[in-house]
């Protein structure tokens, strides 16, 4: 298993984070391996919502089809993902901060079946050599990790966001 955990924190409120995050279409704007993600279904933001959500990993688009199956509005949502070859757990867990900020805390779990768990110990390696350069790059430069350089949530009245990666 590959798992990946990483904490933002933001000064944004955590009402307009949580719905940000929830909204799992929105990956494309936060993930650098997400290339789509789409919903499957129509309605308000539930349990049992389903995602088409494409990824790049290793050079290959890799489809997911995901369900959420734990909603908590402004608290926790976690989805679960099956790919042809692998499966995957996202959990993102809300937190309001002293003064008004958000900590998120994100994790991705990946189980892979098939051929493919025969370079999982692989991938776990590449996964964390590319977070040690990403973070000794963002550190050298302003003593604070983002673990999402590329996320510009203007749009969301997100601001952006500064904080800590770990694996």
């Amino acid at each position: 298993m590959i798992t990946v955990e990483r904490q933002v924190a933001t000064e944004a409120q955590l009402s307009k984070v949580a719905a940000y995050h929830s909204d799992f279409t929105n990956t494309a704007d936060w993930d650098p391996r997400t290339e789509e993600c789409v919903r499957l279904d129509n309605g308000p933001l539930r349990t049992g919502a389903h995602y088409r959500n494409v990824q790049k990993v290793a050079g290959r688009s890799l489809e997911l089809h995901y369900e959420l199956l734990d909603y908590h509005p402004e608290e926790q949502v976690k989805l679960i993902g099956q790919g042809k070859n692998v499966k995957a757990t996202d959990t993102m867990i809300f937190d309001a901060e002293e003064g008004g900020g958000t900590l998120v805390t994100y994790r991705a779990e990946f189980v892979f079946s098939g051929a493919s768990r025969f370079a999982e110990p692989l991938g776990e390696n590449r996964s964390e050599q590319g977070r040690r350069r990403r973070c000794r790059g963002h550190a050298a430069r302003d003593r604070t990790v983002d673990p999402y350089p590329d996320f510009d949530a203007g749009d969301a009245g997100l601001g952006s966001y500064k904080g800590t990666s770990e694996h």
